[in-house]
């Protein structure tokens, strides 16, 4: 049938009980049972046969959160996580507290701009992984000489961390050098998501990223959201957003 075979992993996430990530912790600490012994990371269950058991509860049983899908405008000085040592503030001090979601991918303190939120542990897990190669679009102001040889080799591809990433599509460069140093306002669109994939790649062409702001991830735009604020996304842009990434 269509879910035999399925990683325990998979298929709880996709109920909406949690992230992968999440599922594979509550695992490591015995917290899931298949047919009343310890699920193992990689099991595959059949849901049609196997009883499968979140602290003590049936999976039919546990109460699944409504998918939701939440596009924040993030401002700079805001972290994308959770939780901070350091008690700086996060991006779940930005949206409803009975939403339970959790951010997709991350935006560093210093940068701004879109951030995708949701409860939906398979969508984020899609989302960012880098076979589905959802589209990027960021406005980058960047400082330093950005002649055509460098702009080539953002096209081409550079090496980050000694890894070479695919090219990137130059949509605008405006020059906005007032005095001193050149400068240059710069849009560009991506299609993977590594640690300050934009920042590197322009340090690659000794360029330094002076600002930078998301503008779209996939089909849902920062249009119309106004910084620190957000948007609950509907459910015909959620159903385009599952079918792009094969959900």
């Amino acid at each position: 049938m269509e879910n035999d075979g399925l990683r325990i992993q998979v298929y709880l996430a996709r109920q909406g009980l949690g992230s992968r990530r999440k599922i594979e912790e509550w695992i490591r600490h015995g917290y899931i049972h298949v047919n009343s012994k310890p699920a193992k990371l990689g099991q595959k269950i059949n849901p049609a046969k196997d009883q499968i058991k979140i602290r003590g509860k049936e999976v039919s049983k546990v109460a699944k959160q409504k998918a939701v899908v939440i596009a924040l405008h993030k401002p700079r000085g805001v972290v994308s996580t959770a939780k901070d040592p350091e008690g700086r503030k996060t991006v779940l001090d930005l949206v409803p507290k009975t939403a339970r979601v959790y951010p997709v991918g991350r935006l560093d303190i210093n940068s701004e701009g879109l951030l995708i939120m949701t409860n939906d542990g398979e969508l984020a897990l899609r989302l960012t992984h880098p076979r589905y190669e959802i589209p990027k679009v960021y406005d980058v102001k960047i400082r330093g000489n950005l002649d055509d040889k460098k702009i080539a080799f953002l096209k081409k591809g550079v090496r980050i961390d000694e890894t070479k990433v695919k090219g990137a599509e130059i949509l605008s460069i405006r020059d906005v050098t007032s005095e001193g140093i050149n400068k240059y306002q710069v849009q560009i669109k991506v299609f993977e998501g590594k640690n300050h994939h934009v920042r590197k790649m322009f340090e690659a062409i000794r360029c330094r990223v002076i600002r930078l702001k998301r503008l779209s991830m996939g089909p849902v735009s920062l249009r119309g959201v106004p910084r620190g604020g957000y948007r609950i996304l509907p459910p015909g842009l959620v159903t385009k957003i599952r079918k792009e990434v094969g959900l």
